[in-house]
């Protein structure tokens, strides 16, 4: 019974995580919330209201909207700011609570970089400058696992 209130927990965490962070991220990723609404099939409104915390995440919603960000990784991999800040804020439930705000605060600024029109160059500098210090970046593979999740399907020759 620990163990299934353990993974809840890990689980409950991960949903709340992208709720919470659902605005930065959406914005590093480039994404307008009509962007992000289209990609999932659901209005702008929807994405508004999952962003303010009027409606609250479902396990659906949050696999819908993981698969359009790790996508979106693979598809982008210049946007070096979104592959590093995804895993931190999303993948990690071991930060400590200072570290983690930390981690959100930064990736806040980034968003509002991002939101500005800044080039990913930009950002990726931004990224390094903000984060080094409070967290370690991910493996630089780790999108690697991502690409057999997310490449479209191609017909056998």
């Amino acid at each position: 019974m620990n163990e299934n209130n353990e993974m809840k927990n890990e689980h409950d965490t991960r949903l709340e995580r992208l709720q919470d962070n659902l605005p930065a991220i959406r914005k590093i990723a480039g994404w307008r919330a009509v962007d992000l609404g289209n990609l999932l099939g659901i209005t702008k409104q929807s994405v508004s209201n999952l962003e303010t915390h009027k409606s609250t995440i479902t396990l659906v919603q949050y696999i819908a909207i993981r698969h359009m960000i790790d996508f979106q990784v693979v598809a982008h991999p210049e946007n070096t700011a979104l592959a590093r800040i995804v895993p931190l804020l999303l993948d990690s439930t071991s930060p400590d609570e200072k570290t983690y705000s930390k981690i959100k605060k930064a990736a806040e600024e980034i968003a509002s970089a991002a939101s500005g029109g800044v080039s990913y160059t930009v950002l990726s500098t931004l990224s390094d400058s903000l984060l080094s210090g409070i967290a370690a970046s991910p493996p630089k593979d780790w999108t690697a696992s991502l690409v057999k999740s997310t490449t479209p399907y191609q017909e056998s020759k």
